[in-house]
């Protein structure tokens, strides 16, 4: 069975936090995360291994093994989304939860929640926010796969439009700063979800097959977007449990995806394998303890080194949605 497992990390509470997604594909080796809870039991730690610990245990480990490690995870894609980013664009820099700052012909302002406007700028901030996260996220490609398939073969009725602000109606939360780090969660899930979509070697792969069948004469376009969604949806695909709502979205999708392929004119030639969309605890499987492991060391060398310690660590790394 060909599945994914996918966990975040991310630091503190606030809505403009950064967020890191690890991809980890069932036939990757998890060899090192066995090895690196095995040492951590040695120390007499009995607990889920988080990053920060698993990086002192590689520190402790021969150099030989420090190096086997590294290799296995500079191969797990890696998804980022940092909301400050999205601030930069507006012109904003947030000083806390409740004041942000900002330039004006050089001078720098500020605005807090004492001002009377402060309540309508930050709505219009946060809604901008979770629309812009919406708009770098696979559902944009998943709309133009869609929209591609569809013209040739007719299929896909009800699914032609993810636009923000319907995505955002069904998808309601208790406030904006909640609708963000729901939207954020989302959006990861998503890229896990749909990853091959946008991987470069699969896309590229596809190409090639479809030129080598000459089938690029008749349909090139919409069968390269049909292959991509069948690629996506013929895994399982597991999240670490804690986001309910989201799964929920995904396997929607999965479900209306695998439909409308059943029901064009290859529908009938295609044998589904067993494919699902499930929430796994932690505790219960390693697959997703790698996988939040390698997100906690993503985050970190994020926070530490920014962009430049990502690629030197890691080969493939998207962050809001744009591949590095």
């Amino acid at each position: 069975m060909r599945a994914s497992f996918a966990d975040e990390s991310y630091y503190g509470r606030q809505w403009y936090r950064t967020t890191v997604l690890a991809h980890v594909k069932s036939s990757h080796d998890f060899s090192w995360i066995i090895q690196i809870e095995s040492e951590a039991r040695k120390l007499g730690f009995y607990g889920e291994v988080k990053a920060s610990f698993a990086l002192q245990i590689m520190k402790r480990l021969d150099s030989r093994s420090q190096k086997r490690i590294w290799h296995v995870i500079q191969k797990i894609p890696i998804s980022i989304i940092n909301p400050r980013y999205y601030l930069r664009k507006f012109g904003l820099r947030p000083m806390n939860e409740y004041c942000f700052q900002f330039e004006y012909k050089g001078k720098k302002f500020f605005i807090n929640r004492a001002d009377p406007f402060f309540q309508q700028f930050e709505k219009f901030i946060h809604q901008n926010i979770a629309e812009q996260i919406l708009i770098d996220s696979p559902l944009p490609d998943i709309e133009i796969a869609i929209e591609n398939v569809s013209e040739s073969f007719d299929v896909f009725p009800s699914m032609r439009s993810f636009s923000p602000e319907k995505v955002l109606a069904s998808y309601k939360a208790k406030d904006l700063k909640a609708q963000i780090m729901n939207v954020t969660e989302l959006s990861l899930r998503l890229f896990s979800a749909f990853y091959e979509l946008r991987d470069p070697d699969i896309r590229q792969e596809i190409l090639d097959k479809i030129s080598f069948y000459g089938m690029d004469f008749f349909w090139p376009i919409s069968h390269f977007y049909r292959e991509l969604l069948l690629q996506s949806v013929i895994h399982t695909r597991y999240f670490d449990e804690g986001h309910t709502k989201s799964v929920n979205f995904i396997r929607d999708l999965f479900s209306k995806v695998k439909s409308g392929l059943s029901h064009d004119i290859f529908g009938p030639q295609i044998i589904w394998p067993e494919s699902k969309v499930e929430e796994v605890r932690s505790m219960a499987d390693i697959r997703i303890r790698a996988s939040d492991v390698i997100a906690g060391i993503a985050r970190i060398i994020y926070d530490y080194y920014g962009v430049d310690g990502l690629r030197r660590r890691f080969k493939i790394v998207f962050i809001n949605g744009k591949i590095i």
